[in-house]
């Protein structure tokens, strides 16, 4: 992050390494306690740093708040988008970013708080995705909220976003496809959901027609809810500028969380997918402050087309699932997914792309086929990055 001072990076990177160590087994109570506690400093701290980079932004859109640590925020219309400071580099170019609030509007459930989340949080450093992730935080009765919202998700109607699915996760899991029941949602089911994911087919200029998600988590009074399904450090709240923000950026038990999901999801992916593994990277060497680190991972996604690959198969097996796993796709919907996996084929292909696939099985075979030249510097960049990482993390979380 250019505007900050190499010191005051390294100081934010020891409080959250320090946070990690929630996450063993063999701390004693007291040391437990005093990490903790250490959350007023975490919130002074950051707050210090965001004020930093909104004096030092040229641009003097952003402004931060005292209400809102660790943020950076700007106004569009009536809606403030809240960045976390770690993210600021990565966020979205202006067009982009209003496309994405007009999704968010369409999705939005009334009283609800939605974050834009996963790749295009930081689509100012990836330029290419596989899909749109959004999170969405709701208050109220848990019931009532889970019928509210599955309703509202199977009757939206957007010339941009065509619901495709509805999950539920709880005491039991349940689904709903096309077309939908009436009601959405059983009263037997809806007393014991704890989080929801709709399903979007989405119509975008930067990304093309694309999956979009947005995960819902009804927020409990007695804190019984599942917000740990989803990281702060990940989202970027969308509110309105009176509205509420369920969560904040310097709770230690939530860096620690954050932090070793990463690192987890780094050494699950390592060897079977290096790009997922990279993004991760990515994401844990941007939240620990790890300038170099990161910028390396971020010159990769853009002198490569290892992301274009990535999003390539993505879309192919999307085409795939909508084949399998749906229930009435529309044929348009089939048809402009297909088209997109085609589309991103073709940028993979190069001078081979006039022999597109028509198929999504068939691409998949053909972009397996096609010589992979960022392959051994991701694997070299990917393993230089666990072995710096790992030789900060308390062995015990290795």
């Amino acid at each position: 992050m250019p505007y900050l001072l190499m010191t005051d990076s390294d100081e934010v990177r020891n409080l959250f390494l320090d946070c990690l160590n929630l996450a063993r087994k063999d701390i004693s109570a007291e040391a437990r306690a005093a990490i903790e506690s250490s959350r007023v400093e975490i919130e002074q701290l950051l707050a210090a740093l965001a004020t930093l980079v909104a004096r030092r932004d040229r641009t003097k859109r952003w402004f931060t708040r005292a209400d809102a640590p660790g943020y950076l925020l700007r106004q569009v219309e009536n809606v403030e988008i809240r960045v976390p400071l770690h993210l600021f580099d990565d966020v979205p170019p202006d067009d982009v970013v209003d496309e994405l609030l007009r999704l968010a509007a369409a999705m939005r459930i009334e009283g609800g708080v939605i974050c834009l989340s996963g790749s295009c949080a930081v689509y100012g450093a990836l330029h290419a995705v596989a899909d749109c992730d959004f999170c969405e935080y709701l208050r109220g009765n848990t019931a009532d909220t889970v019928r509210l919202a599955t309703q509202a998700a199977v009757d939206l109607a957007s010339a941009d976003l065509v619901p495709m699915k509805v999950m539920g996760w709880g005491e039991k899991s349940w689904i709903l496809l096309r077309p939908w029941p009436k009601p959405a949602v059983t009263d037997d089911r809806a007393d014991t959901t704890r989080t929801i994911m709709a399903y979007y087919f989405g119509r975008t200029k930067f990304a093309g027609d694309v999956e979009v998600t947005k995960l819902m988590i009804p927020l409990d009074d007695d804190g019984e809810d599942a917000r740990a399904s989803s990281f702060p450090a990940q989202e970027l709240p969308l509110a309105s500028i009176e509205g509420w923000v369920p969560r904040s950026l310097f709770e230690p038990r939530e860096i620690a969380a954050y932090a070793v999901f990463l690192h987890g999801q780094i050494k699950k992916y390592e060897t079977s997918n290096v790009a997922k593994a990279l993004k991760r990277a990515f994401s844990l060497a941007r939240v620990l402050f790890l300038a170099d680190e990161a910028d390396a991972i971020a010159e990769l996604f853009r002198s490569s087309d290892l992301l274009v690959r990535a999003v390539t198969h993505s879309r192919a097996e999307y085409a795939q699932r909508l084949a399998a796993q749906y229930g009435e796709v529309p044929t348009d919907v089939r048809e402009r997914a297909l088209a997109s996996a085609v589309e991103f084929f073709r940028r993979c292909a190069g001078d081979d792309a006039a022999a597109a696939p028509a198929t999504a099985e068939a691409i998949l075979t053909a972009l397996a086929a096609l010589p992979d030249s960022s392959a051994a510097t991701a694997g070299t960049l990917l393993e230089r990055f666990v072995r710096s990482v790992d030789a900060m993390l308390p062995a015990e979380l290795h």
